[in-house]
C-alpha cells in the first residue's frame, strides 16, 4: 500500500551502511541502471570529518565496483573537510560540493571533489579529483550542484554574500 516501505529493498525495506567512525548524509541521488548514491561526512577518530559516498545498487546492496566495497571517501588535508551537496553527472561521475578547512575554523575553503563511475577520485577534473576555489580571505562554502550543459555550476557562500561558480568539464 502507499507509503509502506518497499521490502525488496535491502532488509525489509531499510539499509543500514556502517562507517567505523559514524556518518552524516547530506544528498541522494539516482545513477544509471537503478542504483542510488548517497553523499555525506564520515567520522574520523579526532573527531574531524571527511566527504564519503556509497552507491548502491537497486536491491539496497552496496556497489562493490564503485570506491572500495561500494563506498569511498576522501581525506582533504590538513584539518578535515565536509561535504554539502553532490551531483551525478550523465557518465555517473559523482561531484561533491563542500568545504575544506586550511587552519582557521571559521574561514574554510571553497571545494569541489570529483569521481569517476568506479569511485576513484578524478584526476582530469583537478589533482587528485579535489579543487579548492581560490576567493581570498573568509568564509567560503561551497554547498549546491547544477549541470548547465556540458558545465558544473556551483553555488554557496563566499564572505558572507551568495557565490556561484561555473567549471569546465572534460
Amino acid at each position: 500500500r502507499n507509503g509502506s516501505l518497499d521490502r525488496t529493498f535491502g532488509r525489509r525495506g531499510k539499509r543500514v551502511v556502517p562507517f567505523r567512525h559514524g556518518a552524516m548524509p547530506v544528498a541522494i541521488s539516482t545513477a544509471p541502471r537503478g542504483r542510488l548514491v548517497i553523499a555525506g561526512n564520515a567520522g574520523l577518530e579526532d573527531f574531524r570529518w571527511q566527504p564519503a559516498v556509497t552507491r548502491l545498487n537497486r536491491r539496497g546492496s552496496l556497489d562493490r565496483r564503485f570506491g572500495s566495497g561500494g563506498r569511498v571517501r576522501t581525506r582533504i588535508r590538513p584539518f578535515g573537510s565536509r561535504a554539502h551537496g553532490m551531483l551525478v553527472d550523465l557518465r555517473s561521475r559523482v561531484v561533491l560540493a563542500g568545504e575544506a578547512h586550511s587552519g582557521t575554523p571559521a574561514a574554510p575553503d571553497w571545494v569541489l571533489v570529483r569521481y569517476t563511475a568506479r569511485g576513484t577520485p578524478d584526476g582530469s577534473f583537478a589533482p587528485g579529483g579535489v579543487h579548492r576555489g581560490d576567493f581570498g580571505t573568509g568564509f567560503k562554502v561551497a554547498s549546491a550542484l547544477a549541470l548547465a550543459g556540458d558545465r558544473i555550476v556551483a553555488a554557496g557562500s563566499i564572505g558572507g554574500g551568495l557565490g556561484v561558480t561555473r567549471y569546465l568539464v572534460p
